[in-house]
């Protein structure tokens, strides 16, 4: 019996840096925030096993673009979503959510 299940592709993204960078999943221009020593995996779904849809290069579930405060992934499945590092899907939000501190104040 062959496989039908839709294939799954995840690509891990930690922010090593002092500062929040925007991941952008791209063709959907969901925007997301990853906080410094933050982890995120994106997980893009194909069409059936072996397709991946818009690739620049053959079988490329992903395109990573890095500028100075964002991260542009571009999925090429069908679909795709961002989780935690638990699994937890996160949900895209625009503009970037107000942080607050330990004091219960938003942060700067």
């Amino acid at each position: 019996m062959p496989n039908t299940t839709p294939p799954r592709a995840n690509l891990r993204i930690h922010n090593q840096g002092a500062e929040v960078v925007e991941v952008v999943l791209e063709p959907w221009a969901r925007s997301y925030w990853l906080q410094p020593s933050e982890a995120f995996v994106v997980t893009t779904i194909g069409r059936e096993p072996g397709s991946w849809p818009g690739t620049t290069y053959p079988d490329e579930p992903f395109e990573v673009i890095h500028g100075p405060a964002s991260i542009i992934v571009h999925c090429n499945g069908i679909d795709a979503y961002v989780t935690d590092g638990t699994g937890t899907e996160i949900e895209a939000c625009l503009p970037q959510p107000e942080r607050t501190n330990t004091a219960g104040t938003p942060s700067p």
